[in-house]
């Protein structure tokens, strides 16, 4: 079913799948951006091209089965001389001719060949919206998780400060050394690299989401979680709905126009035959003795039998024989890469589905650690080293769950890209 271009083009705001549903809030926050970037993308706008150009070609092999009319307006000068005699004449002839094909088996295959043709380009353009798709969730992730990552790097710079803080004060009293002041000194100093870092990082996601989107950050940007019983399918399954995915779609119908190009090339065997009209109308033409206007009308029937070409058709059909091999060895390419991406995000989503729990248990066992060792250290049964041990566990765990988070929520996008389901719909079907 043909794909309207300008509509998609309008509506172009939010993932919405079988069993699939998002929160309102987040949904309005993740349209704007994924919009943006369908808008200004090259790669969706060379698609649409393409697809214009390729009904164009459905165009061209209409007319090619259509009468053609050429008018024609010509003057001549004719000398004829001989023993003593000489005339001229200087006729004017204005004509009309019209050519009709009826027969002509390479018309009749291009027409043939362009629709799928038109199909491949429709499925392209779909393949190219999903890979845009997916590359603004990329990046809308990667911001997300920089900016969070961020803010806790920076939590854990202000409570360390805090901590030395109290530990020179403590240790003014007697009760700490200055070991464990310079202790509190590194950790603090290794903090605040740990927040450049993470300022870095935020930074270049920043960039990189405003190169996809050509917007500024927004305050409310948050990505929708995915719910969707494909995700649940069985491999097998997922396969079988990876087969149908845009990319190979759009190769199987280049195949199918490749077949087509061998069928045409192979016509340059076979004969044609187009009926030919023609009307004129000639003035100052002199025939038996008179140059009074004279009318020509002309009907015919000509068939074209193709008997000697230098080895031209065989050439070509031999070259269109290649290329449909090399597009047949194509889609077999893009079903393999298929079956590996299709396996690898399950995989992928499998192994951080297991490390998010175990993760959670890790956070939930650093926190309880750090809230007892806080405790002791207050009555003075656990040291200061200890202390800081325990809050960097702490803020190590809970930064490698916002990490693997954010890369579960991302796996899961990429599982149904994977097989070809990520798709776009207008706002007002949220």
């Amino acid at each position: 079913m043909p794909i309207q271009v300008q509509a998609m083009r309008n509506g172009l705001l939010l993932l919405l799948l079988l069993g699939q549903t998002v929160a309102a809030q987040a949904a309005g926050s993740f349209v704007e951006p994924v919009e943006a970037a369908m808008h200004g993308n090259p790669r969706t706008q060379a698609a649409e091209a393409r697809l214009r150009a390729a009904k164009e070609k459905h165009n061209q092999s209409r007319a090619l089965l259509r009468p053609s009319i050429d008018a024609s307006l010509s003057r001549t000068h004719t000398d004829l001389t001989w023993p003593e005699h000489h005339t001229s004449t200087d006729p004017l002839m204005l004509g009309v001719t019209l050519k009709q094909s009826l027969y002509s088996q390479k018309a009749w295959i291009a027409l043939r060949q362009s629709r799928p043709y038109i199909a491949a380009g429709e499925a392209e353009l779909r393949a190219a919206m999903q890979g845009v798709f997916l590359d603004t969730v990329v990046a809308i992730t990667e911001l997300l998780q920089a900016r969070e990552v961020a803010q806790l790097a920076g939590n854990n710079r202000e409570l360390i400060a805090r901590h030395l803080e109290e530990t020179r004060a403590r240790f003014k009293v007697g009760q700490l050394t200055i070991t464990d002041v310079s202790r509190a000194e590194a950790r603090l100093s290794a903090a605040e690299a740990n927040l450049v870092r993470s300022g870095s990082a935020l930074a270049v996601a920043r960039a990189r989401f405003q190169e996809m989107t050509g917007l500024e950050e927004p305050e409310n940007l948050a990505l929708p979680e995915v719910r969707s019983g494909l995700l649940e399918l069985p491999l097998e399954r997922m396969l079988e709905r990876g087969s149908a995915r845009p990319d190979l779609e759009a190769a199987r119908l280049r195949l199918r126009v490749a077949e087509e190009e061998v069928a045409m090339k192979r016509a340059g065997h076979l004969p044609t035959v187009a009926l030919t009209l023609k009307a004129a109308r000639g003035w100052g033409e002199e025939i038996a003795g008179t140059t009074d206007p004279v009318g020509h009308y002309e009907v015919g029937v000509g068939v074209s039998v193709p008997v000697y070409a230098g080895g031209m058709t065989v050439a070509e059909t031999d070259e269109a024989l290649a290329l449909r091999d090399a597009q047949q060895a194509e889609v077999e390419l893009l079903r393999r890469r298929m079956t590996r991406e299709v396996e690898s995000a399950v995989r992928d989503l499998q192994g951080l589905e297991a490390a998010d729990r175990s993760l959670r248990g890790s956070l939930s066992a650093a926190e309880l650690a750090m809230r007892g060792v806080e405790e002791e250290f207050r009555v003075g049964t656990r040291t200061a080293l200890e202390l800081l041990d325990a809050r960097n566990e702490e803020f190590t765990a809970r930064t490698e769950l916002t990490r693997n988070r954010f890369a579960l929520s991302l796996a899961r996008f990429r599982l149904l890209a994977a097989m070809g389901e990520l798709t776009l719909e207008a706002l007002h079907d949220l």
